[in-house]
């Protein structure tokens, strides 16, 4: 997954530990293929978290183009 939106890495925030919510969501969905168990609610809440980061992220860059195209239109 994380291959896939690699090009998004540099357009969201990044925590403490320099890690974006595309990181957690990765991590999530990993772990969901790969591990013989369920998420846990911890889990699986930080991926629902992390998605919602993720769009609330590219709601804000659409904004931005949108302001930057009505600017120079």
């Amino acid at each position: 997954m994380l291959l896939h939106f690699r090009f998004l890495v540099p357009l969201l925030p990044k925590d403490e530990d320099g890690m974006s919510p595309l990181h957690y969501y990765d991590s999530a969905i990993q772990l969901a293929r790969n591990a013989g168990r369920e998420l846990t609610e911890e889990e699986f809440e930080l991926g629902v978290q992390a998605a919602r980061e993720i769009e609330k992220g590219l709601e804000m860059l659409v904004e931005e183009s949108r302001a930057h195209l009505t600017e120079e239109g």
